[in-house]
């Protein structure tokens, strides 16, 4: 049986050293970042994975996920939520969501439902 290694990585840690993003990726691992990235961030993994492709690093699979309140909800507080929403997204610049990266080795394709992520391997 195969081991699979699944790396937390908050978003912080990952601003500061985007570096250890991409070590373990090098490693086989699945790294799961607590924020969706911003295109620049994906592009700056994508060109740093392009940069490094050989016969044991074959490349990377991506996908975001958008967790950001329903806006079809029908709750009385969805004015209140909204607002909130877009003041957390002001202050901390970044989007509420969920990143799956994982090495082209180990994941063959990252599948996007609005409900989820699937994985196949």
């Amino acid at each position: 049986m195969k081991k699979i290694s699944i790396k937390f990585i908050p978003y912080e840690k990952m601003k500061k050293n985007m570096e250890l993003v991409f070590d373990e990726l090098k490693r086989g691992s699945i790294v799961i970042i607590d924020s969706k990235l911003s295109p620049e961030e994906e592009s700056e993994i994508i060109t740093k994975t392009m940069e490094n492709v050989d016969l044991k690093f074959k490349g990377i699979e991506i996908s975001t996920m958008d967790v950001s309140v329903d806006r079809n909800e029908s709750s009385g507080g969805k004015f209140t939520t909204l607002i909130v929403e877009k003041l957390r997204r002001i202050l901390t610049g970044r989007e509420r969501g969920i990143t799956i990266i994982g090495s082209a080795n180990l994941v063959k394709k990252i599948e996007k439902t609005p409900e989820e992520l699937l994985l196949y391997m």
